[in-house]
């Protein structure tokens, strides 16, 4: 009976080529995931001092948002073809155990189905990331063309530079658009055979098999948009370290360091605050920048009597690291000793 089970489910169309599905799976989709997700690390330190605004308060257009936002988009790409990968890997190891035991015989055809839809669910996000990828050289060209109008008119006002990134990326769209228009309409006119989209973007679209059902189709770009949008929230910085901690009598100063980036690279919204052994804050503590998100502080430990003091740094954004719960605030701490 077991042999003739597993013969069936070899002999099952659905079923061919499974083994070569697990490899890839398991190989490629999990190997392009693992070096995707690299790039959140990157991202993180990308300076945003305006947040996600790509024209600055100045007018001039920022090229670090946009490539932010690749990193980002690839990071999630990376973290859902990781999700992706290690369900069907499991799911196919749950299917290899249940074909072999008589009394899971039944629910072997769900677990299949299951292993199906994950598979062609990776090609899926692939396509729908390689048609939000082909958006981002338009953007860059638009950034390259509304500062070199930005510099020829020198206005500084954030409206303004607003309307020139919007002219900036008309024009590149149309600059782009209208030969490939042009081509495609004297090719049309010569050929009534003519198929629309071009192949290369209709075999985009037709990338993905028909075994994947509309709750899939709807419940997949859901979430690649929401790990999308938790790898925006999660890429930032933000760190502590003080130079030491043990300081006597004939210590005058204790070093700071802070460094800050992706989502929270405002440094007008930090606060950084010496308090007491009790939390009670002494005195708020001034910074000085050193380019590239760090920062520097000194705090001058004349006046203090022997004990335990604390440098925190406080940020308006959600700590992410202590899920699940929830902190509005983030943030790091450093005690230092003072004795005499």
């Amino acid at each position: 009976m077991q042999k003739e089970v597993v013969e069936t489910m070899n002999d099952n169309p659905v079923n061919e080529g499974w083994k070569e599905r697990l490899g890839f799976a398991s190989g490629t989709v999990l190997l392009w995931a693992l070096v995707l997700t690299k790039l959140l690390p990157i991202a993180s330190t990308i300076q945003l001092p305006h947040g996600l605004r790509y024209v600055d308060p100045t007018g001039y257009a920022d090229f670090d948002v946009p490539v932010f936002s690749l990193l980002t988009l690839l990071g999630g790409l990376g973290i859902t073809g990781l999700l992706l990968g290690v369900l069907h890997v499991g799911a196919r190891g749950l299917w290899l155990a249940a074909i072999t035991d008589n009394s899971y015989v039944e629910s072997t055809a769900g677990i299949d189905r299951f292993c199906q839809k994950t598979f062609v669910s990776v090609f899926s996000v692939a396509r729908y990331a390689v048609l939000m990828l082909l958006v981002f050289p338009f953007m860059f060209a638009a950034i390259g063309l509304q500062r070199a109008l930005h510099r020829l008119f020198i206005v500084e006002s954030l409206g303004f530079g607003m309307v020139l990134y919007f002219v900036a990326l008309v024009a590149v769209v149309i600059a782009t658009q209208l030969p490939l228009m042009i081509w495609w309409v004297r090719r049309s006119s010569r050929t009534k055979n003519v198929q629309w989209p071009p192949p290369p973007i209709n075999f985009l679209f037709r990338l993905i098999p028909n075994q994947i059902n509309v709750l899939s189709a709807i419940a997949i770009p859901m979430l690649f948009f929401f790990i999308i949008c938790l790898t925006l929230f999660l890429s930032y910085k933000a760190e502590l370290v003080v130079s030491d901690t043990f300081y006597d009598e004939k210590a005058s100063v204790v070093d700071a360091r802070i460094n800050l980036g992706g989502m929270t690279s405002d440094i007008t919204k930090a606060r950084l605050v010496l308090v007491n052994s009790k939390r009670q804050t002494i005195r708020d503590l001034s910074f000085v920048r050193l380019g590239s998100g760090n920062y520097a502080t000194r705090i001058h430990l004349s006046g203090l009597s022997p004990g335990r003091y604390g440098v925190i740094l406080e940020y308006p954004y959600i700590d992410m690291s202590l899920i699940p719960f929830h902190i509005q605030r983030l943030r790091r701490e450093q005690w230092i000793l003072f004795a005499m």
